[in-house]
């Protein structure tokens, strides 16, 4: 039963996160798009709906390629295992604690 209250509280709390943010989107003169499946890939989701692409879990299998192959300078000094690690997990939201 434990879980299934947790579960609510999630569900519950992403909900007013979101409610939050169409109210603060509307507030600032900007308009909602899209609306991306909370499932690990909702950046993915947003870019491949502005670049008219179809697969985000394509689109983030090249940004960890990509960032593990030619990053370079300051942007390679801040990248780590831990977050190409998580970067790299589809479906896997990158952990709070690891975003500055």
């Amino acid at each position: 039963m434990q879980t299934s209250d947790n579960s609510f509280r999630r569900r519950q709390k992403r909900e007013e996160y979101i409610g939050l943010l169409k109210h603060n989107v509307t507030r600032y003169g900007f308009e909602l798009q899209c609306n991306v499946p909370y499932n690990g890939n909702g950046f993915f989701h947003a870019i491949c709906f502005h670049l008219g692409r179809k697969d985000p879990k394509h689109l983030r299998q090249e940004v960890v390629a990509f960032l593990q192959t030619k990053a370079c300078g300051p942007l390679r000094a801040t990248l780590d295992y831990m977050f190409l690690k998580d970067l790299r997990t589809n479906g896997a939201d990158v952990k709070e604690e690891r975003v500055g």
